[in-house]
């Protein structure tokens, strides 16, 4: 399928081997978790993004997140990527290289870098003994971009080569992406950033300090894989799925799937509007739906907010529509730029009286692909509206994957009306299924009315009480319509870890590879534990979810919110006994806060010292056990363990 410029394929001819050789010993090979921190306007996101795409481009796999400021400029951001040979499950829970643009974020950061981790600072920030383990190396970034790199918007491109050099990579990727990001600026820019970014490197390797450090990338055979964010996914899904019309209005972190679909969806004979508000987009989009074309629009949850009366409408005049909702924190402005999973209760209940509508939410960035194709199926299929909940670690996080095979999923389109219903057209006819046939206004010869008023199967208004206890039954039948399919396909669940485990996770959204990641790190402690990862959250998979927790002694639910809204949910739907574990900090779940949740489900008290549970007992652990020895292979049980501590 075709791919644009904002989402990365990775292949490329660069010269792999032009890696320096480096002098074997402790080395942790193509296994590094890098945090660049700093202020909005320095280019630390630029120089992650760079980062990312360079290490991808060598043949690795990348997951990178950010965090941003909720300000236009300045404010401290953060980019970290995370480097491996083979997909990582998350972001991780500490960091192996920790560089700092100057103190603020230094002070903001530093309790998050591994003992025995690598610090790369300015000369301004102050480093106190929180990382008194760490081998430190002390750049001046600012005052060599200023006196030798043309100025100080060159500081990015001066870290960018000292951490490349730092790590052993090659400086040709960089140069590419530095002359394809600002040949359209003219020689000088691209002179000044070409020269920070040697003499960055030149800085490291006079001082032979990428000789000292543990961690090293290599390249490897290139790959075609992509490297795209879940926006970018949900994008190129619904192109894939046949969407026809998309409406939308700027909103954190949404915005960037209305920017993908405005460059892209043209090209595919589709039509994008730029709304003045929410309850125009969602406005559009219903009478674009009516008209017969696939229509979707996206926003966050204040603009959830505004749309619920016309999802309403949506669900009484069933027209099939997809609102993709990236949460952020709230409630109301809230935090716009961080992580919450909060939007649940909203999606699934909002808006007055009964009105049914089917709340997906995606895991992966790939998820953020396929799952919007059967986002558009179950919408089509079911003639309703379909809300969308990915959330801003998906929205942002840039995952390099496989392209995927269009034929792994199949399209449906909305039921049509044969030549002979058309004779006596009824929009809304009682069916088994609750799914009855859709025209597509004057193509079908035929036009109907769509109200939001109660209606006969006609269309017509009518108010009577058998005519509402009909029509709500209709609406509401068509769930089953969605569960069915939704467990004949086998997609809209996954689990994973021990399946005959006493204890049991449930998940949904984000939280699944960190929580992927913990039970991992439990297994090599002995402590069994079961995820269930769920997709489809309206309406629930029952069958799956019974079947899932026969034999389990424990079940909680980790989700990102303050009330626990998918236990509470889950509680009363299906009157089944689970408990919950939430965080609602802004940030998302660490592989290191479920273990500890695990060890706390299987019996470990948590005012016993434990050396995975605490930044000081990890240090003082380190303290006392040998480094692991290269590549992490070949090691007693005793090293193993050691070996797990230190990678979380």
């Amino acid at each position: 399928m075709p791919v644009d410029d904002t989402s990365t394929q990775t292949d490329s001819s660069t010269d792999v081997a032009a890696s320096p050789a480096r002098p074997l010993g402790q080395e942790i090979v193509n296994d590094v978790i890098v945090r660049f921190a700093g202020d909005g306007g320095e280019g630390v996101i630029t120089t992650g993004e760079f980062f990312s795409i360079a290490a991808s481009r060598l043949g690795l796999d990348i997951l990178k997140v950010t965090s941003l400021p909720a300000e236009i400029k300045g404010g401290p951001a953060m980019i970290q990527v995370r480097v491996a040979e083979g997909k990582p499950p998350s972001q991780g829970s500490y960091v192996d290289v920790l560089v700092c643009f100057n103190n603020e974020v230094y002070q903001m950061h530093k309790a998050d870098l591994k003992p025995n981790g690598v610090l790369v600072t300015d000369p301004d920030c102050i480093v106190d003994e929180t990382n008194a383990d760490a081998t430190k190396y002390e750049i001046p970034f600012s005052e060599i971009a200023k006196k030798e790199a043309g100025g100080a918007l060159a500081k990015n491109t001066v870290v960018m080569g000292a951490i490349s050099a730092l790590l052993g990579m090659p400086v040709a990727p960089f140069e590419e992406l530095i002359h394809k990001k600002f040949d359209r600026k003219g020689e000088k820019v691209v002179g000044n950033n070409l020269n920070g970014l040697h003499l960055g490197r030149a800085y490291i390797e006079e001082r032979g300090w990428d000789k000292e450090v543990p961690f090293h990338i290599e390249g490897r055979a290139p790959h075609n894989k992509l490297l795209m964010t879940g926006n970018d996914a949900i994008a190129l899904g619904a192109i894939a799925a046949g969407l026809k019309v998309f409406a939308g209005y700027p909103i954190t972190p949404a915005t960037t799937i209305l920017e993908k679909l405005a460059t892209l969806l043209p090209r595919f004979g589709g039509k994008v509007m730029q709304a003045e508000d929410e309850i125009a987009a969602l406005g559009m989009v219903l009478g674009a739906s009516y008209a017969g074309y696939k229509a979707g629009t996206s926003t966050s949850g204040p603009g959830v907010s505004l749309m619920s009366e016309e999802i309403g409408l949506g669900s009484m005049a069933e027209i099939p529509l997809v609102i993709f909702d990236a949460q952020r924190g709230g409630p109301s402005t809230g935090l716009p730029t961080k992580q919450e999973q909060s939007d649940l209760n909203i999606a699934i209940y909002g808006g007055h009286g009964d009105s049914p509508r089917i709340v997906v939410a995606p895991g992966t960035v790939k998820d953020c692909f396929g799952l919007t194709i059967e986002a558009f199926n179950l919408a089509e299929m079911c003639q309703m509206p379909v809300l969308y909940l990915t959330d801003f670690y998906l929205a942002q996080a840039g995952r390099t994957m496989d392209e995927p095979n269009l034929a792994d999923f199949p399209i449906i389109n909305r039921l049509r009306p044969t030549e002979e219903q058309l004779q006596d057209y009824k929009r809304f006819e009682q069916t088994e299924t609750g799914v009855s046939a859709m025209a597509k206004p004057y193509d079908d010869a035929t036009y109907y009315i769509a109200t939001g008023l109660e209606h006969n199967e006609i269309g017509n208004p009518d108010i009577s009480p058998a005519a509402h206890r009909k029509m709500s039954d209709k609406r509401h039948n068509k769930l089953d319509v969605a569960v069915k399919y939704a467990e004949e396909r086998g997609t809209f669940a996954r689990q994973y870890g021990d399946p005959n485990a006493k204890i049991g996770l449930i998940t949904w959204g984000s939280t699944e590879g960190a929580l992927q990641e913990a039970i991992d790190l439990a297994a090599i402690y002995d402590l069994p534990v079961s995820q269930l990862h769920l997709l489809l959250l309206n309406p629930l998979p029952a069958e799956t979810i019974y079947k899932w927790m026969e034999g389990k002694d424990k079940v909680v639910v980790a989700e990102l919110n303050y009330t626990g809204q998918l236990a509470q949910r889950l509680r009363a739907v299906l009157n089944v006994p689970v408990d919950s574990f939430t965080k609602c900090t802004g940030q998302p779940f660490t592989p290191h806060e479920l273990l500890k949740q695990i060890m706390v489900l299987h019996g470990w008290e948590p005012d016993k010292s434990d050396p995975v549970l605490s930044q000081a007992a990890r240090v003082q652990h380190q303290r006392q056990v040998p480094i692991p020895t290269p590549g992490h292979q070949g090691q007693s049980a005793e090293m193993l363990e050691a070996s797990a501590v230190s990678r979380i």
